[in-house]
This record gives C-alpha cells, sequence and structure tokens, in this order.
C-alpha cells in the first residue's frame, strides 16, 4: 500500500543522450532518489487519494559579478 509522503525536488538535468532527470529527498526512506521525469510525472499525477500534483521549485539568486 502506498504511504502518502513529500519529497524535495533537489534538482533537475538532461543527460547527454536527452533524457529529463530529477533527483529527489524522499521523507519517507529518508534518502536522495533519481528518476527519469517521465516516471515521475506519471506516478505524481496518479498519487491516489493524496494531494498529487503539488510542488515549488526555488533556485539559488544569482548575484552576478
Amino acid at each position: 500500500a502506498a504511504v502518502g509522503h513529500f519529497v524535495t525536488i533537489s534538482e533537475t538535468m538532461v543527460t547527454q543522450d536527452g533524457t529529463q532527470l530529477i533527483r529527489v529527498y524522499n521523507s519517507l526512506e529518508h534518502r536522495e532518489e533519481i528518476y527519469t521525469w517521465d516516471w515521475f510525472d506519471k506516478i505524481w499525477r496518479n498519487a491516489g487519494g493524496n494531494s498529487g500534483g503539488q510542488a515549488a521549485i526555488a533556485r539559488p539568486i544569482d548575484l552576478g559579478p
């Protein structure tokens, strides 16, 4: 059975072959995990009765030279 929990989106990246990846911190397992964006998006959208599909992504401020 699935257990509702949050993940922290730590990084998004694209590999040389164009695969989109997402690195998350899984609060339930207390570990970092890397998924393809397609897989993560599919699971996120089908989160059952959970509040799937909510996220806030923050980037560091570019302070320039």
